[in-house]
């Protein structure tokens, strides 16, 4: 079983492509997705798919903030029954701790801490990989959309104290600081979205205890339906991120304590194949140290492992559909 993820945020984001006049069956195609699963409601998408169409339509908008354009976009009803079940909750607080605990119906691959933190109430994402590797465009859809359908859903007004973020500051914050309300803080070490303490108790005006109990049943009965990937596939992966994409397979065997050949089987029963992964790593990794300018591209090729920077090249070409000058020099987001 692999991560998967719920077709509608793939539609949000075309349909703001179309909008721009971008020719949306050429990025379905290059991108191996297909058209009937994606206009799907219940249609499940492979996470490595969706992050490279939403790269290619960040590059292609030339808008460095696309994301909060696609997460203002978004219809009501569009997340169905966890829309319902928002609107349901006691309070704010408890609204935002539903999406974190049904957010596996939308994305098996990204987990959604909710909770205290110190002085404050938040709600955080969590990868595979390290917390500066979670891309700046994730963390505006994610907070964006959850902040935009807890406001509506419960009808009340309020903002965050401060965003935290994990990865490098962009050149231009105005525009977030705007969209949400509060100061955006970087390198952090954390990516979350954080509350006062009376935001997070604030009621809302649509509560129904009676039938979020109901809807609950429904959401987890979705969550129970969704193929969820082996803890181990999660586990190599988060050593590849921190020791590097070159590890053998006996030296990754080695540090998640099984042998070469059960790490084989298991990975083979799952669906899986150890160069498939160790590449996926490698690309995302790539693709955020060409997003370092103080990272030169022969650098970028040696610490992912290619013997000189014209198999990097081309390797890049077939991920990207780019060099990795081009890449660096186009508008993009990680």
């Amino acid at each position: 079983m692999s991560h998967s993820v719920l077709s509608v945020g793939c539609r949000v984001v075309l349909a703001a492509c179309e909008q721009l006049g971008l020719n949306t069956t050429e990025m379905l195609c290059t991108h191996g997705l297909a058209r009937a699963v994606v206009e799907d409601p219940d249609g499940r998408l492979p996470p490595e798919a969706v992050r490279a169409l939403w790269d290619e339509a960040c590059r292609k908008s030339g808008d460095a903030h696309f994301a909060l354009r696609v997460a203002e976009s978004i219809p009501a009803g569009a997340y169905r029954v966890l829309e319902y079940v928002i609107a349901s909750a006691p309070t704010v607080g408890v609204a935002f701790s539903k999406i974190g605990e049904y957010f596996a119906w939308i994305d098996t691959s990204v987990h959604l801490p909710v909770g205290p933190c110190e002085d404050v109430f938040s709600i955080g994402i969590a990868t595979d990989a390290p917390p500066e590797r979670v891309p700046l465009r994730a963390l505006e859809f994610t907070f964006a959309t959850s902040l935009l359908k807890v406001r509506a859903l419960t009808r009340q007004t309020f903002v965050p104290v401060r965003v935290e973020a994990a990865c490098a500051a962009p050149s231009e914050r105005a525009r977030l600081e705007q969209f949400f309300g509060c100061e955006w803080q970087f390198q952090t070490g954390h990516n979350r979205m954080c509350f006062a303490a009376d935001t997070w108790a604030l009621p809302s005006r649509s509560a129904d205890a009676t039938l979020l109990c109901v809807l609950e049943q429904h959401a987890q009965q979705l969550i129970a339906t969704v193929e969820r990937e082996p803890a181990l596939v999660g586990e190599l992966r988060r050593v590849l991120y921190k020791t590097g994409p070159n590890l053998s397979v006996a030296a990754a065997a080695k540090q998640l304590g099984v042998s070469s050949r059960t790490l084989q089987r298991r990975l083979t029963e799952a669906g899986h194949v150890f160069a498939d992964i160790a590449d996926t790593v490698r690309e995302d990794l790539a693709r955020r140290m060409l997003s370092e300018r103080s990272v030169a591209i022969a650098e970028a090729a040696y610490l992912l492992g290619f013997a000189d920077q014209s198999s990097f090249t081309r390797a890049f070409r077939r991920w990207t559909g780019l060099t990795p000058a081009a890449f660096r020099e186009a508008p993009h987001t990680v």
